[in-house]
């Protein structure tokens, strides 16, 4: 029986992806890795989702998406409730993020969790 990344994105993700698929009764493209952060998915991962149809998938890692952003490890951006419309912009521009200035006293380190 496999184990480990390759069962679970092999198996698990296009399972979920055929479930969801059914109920919704329309096509699943986005997927969002568990604890998605940078050690938790690999390039092998990121080929198995793809394989199982996924066009998208987002990671939990923050920053700004760019052209050049990687379609299938999309980063994140915490916008809170109480954000106004300026604060909104400001965060998709990446000018407003908490989080830089913590990455700057860890060293340029973006992987939130160590």
């Amino acid at each position: 029986k496999e184990r480990g990344e390759h069962h679970f994105y092999n198996h698990e993700a296009l399972n979920s992806k055929n479930i969801l698929e059914e109920f919704i009764k329309d096509e699943v493209l986005s997927f969002s890795y568990p604890n998605g952060q940078r050690n938790a998915f690999s390039a092998k991962s990121r080929e198995l989702i793809f394989k199982a149809g996924y066009t998208t998938a987002t990671t939990t890692m923050w920053d700004v998406i760019t052209n050049h952003t990687d379609r299938l490890s999309l980063p994140r951006c915490e916008i809170a409730a109480t954000d106004k419309f300026n604060d909104f912009v400001a965060k998709m521009l990446g000018k407003q993020d908490y989080r830089k200035i913590i990455c700057k006293f860890r060293g340029g380190n973006k992987n939130w969790w160590g």
